[in-house]
């Protein structure tokens, strides 16, 4: 891993990119608008045709990395990191756009002392592009108190250099590694900053196909994570895979409670079906993988 120099930008701001033409010019022109301005920006791009460095060649500011082989976005992260100067390492996704105040929220929670924070995720306009985030990020939906989490997605994460270095970064190449990346830097006894106003907003146009085949197939991924990282035994496995429909009960309840606190659950209620629908698609996939023979 890099260290900060004393000349050094207060934050890096790290994107993985994969085909990602459509979206990326978006999100860079969000990075400029920020009221915070003391940052680099670093671009991994893996994709196998040059139309996604094409747009990023536009933004001369931004560190563009090119990579020959295609990376996952965890191991992209990685790659970014090490290149990184910054003393705060913030992550998004090239299909995200901040808000002009999120960089400088996350870093006024790491010059508070938190050493893992992150923020809201809001949807695009449309019932549609709605219901979506609900089932993928209803747990961090934007509004309500400041508090502290169980875990924050990589679309909108951050570290501190110091605590980066203690976790090592992100270990495995699962989607879910954001998710044990959290649980690592809880387990060494670091709290999790959450702040609903830190917001980007996520453009995911999915169609309900689409929708069925991510949510069944991250399960899988977070079912294999979970066996490599936890050690379940065979009784254990056989319980949390019979449960599976319950388990997709619980996800939707959970993202209740947190609507609840942002004033959202009247919203939440409302797209409830296709929550559930992606939940337990979610954890129907995490049933499969726990209960295949190995």
């Amino acid at each position: 891993m890099s260290s900060a120099s004393p000349d050094a930008p207060a934050a890096s701001v790290l994107l993985p990119a994969y085909r990602s033409q459509r979206t990326v010019a978006r999100s860079l022109d969000a990075l400029a608008a920020q009221t915070f301005q003391d940052f680099e920006t670093i671009v991994v791009d893996s994709s196998p045709d040059g139309a996604t460095a094409e747009v990023v060649r536009r933004f001369p500011h931004v560190e563009l990395i090119l990579v020959e082989r295609r990376m996952l976005p965890h191991e992209a992260r990685n790659v970014g990191a090490a290149r990184a100067r910054g003393r705060i390492l913030v992550f998004t996704d090239p299909d995200c756009c901040a808000s002009p105040d999120w960089l400088e929220r996350l870093v006024a929670a790491h010059d508070s002392g938190w050493q893992i924070a992150g923020g809201g995720v809001a949807p695009m306009p449309g019932l549609w592009n709605r219901a979506l985030h609900w089932t993928r990020y209803g747990w961090w939906m934007t509004g309500g108190p400041a508090a502290t989490r169980p875990e924050i997605p990589s679309a909108n994460q951050s570290f501190s250099r110091a605590l980066w270095d203690e976790l090592q970064g992100y270990q495995t190449e699962h989607f879910a590694s954001d998710s044990q990346i959290c649980w690592r830097a809880v387990q060494a006894g670091h709290e999790i900053r959450y702040d609903p106003d830190a917001v980007v907003v996520h453009d995911h146009p999915l169609s309900v196909a689409q929708l069925a085949h991510d949510r069944f197939s991250r399960g899988r991924d977070f079912g294999r994570l979970r066996l490599e990282s936890e050690a379940w035994p065979a009784a254990r496995r056989l319980l949390r895979a019979a449960a599976f429909p319950l388990a997709g009960a619980a996800m939707t309840l959970r993202a209740a409670q947190y609507a609840a606190e942002s004033g959202r659950l009247a919203e939440w209620g409302f797209f409830t079906p296709v929550q559930f629908f992606g939940h337990a698609l979610w954890c129907a996939g995490e049933a499969y993988e726990l209960l295949r023979v190995r």
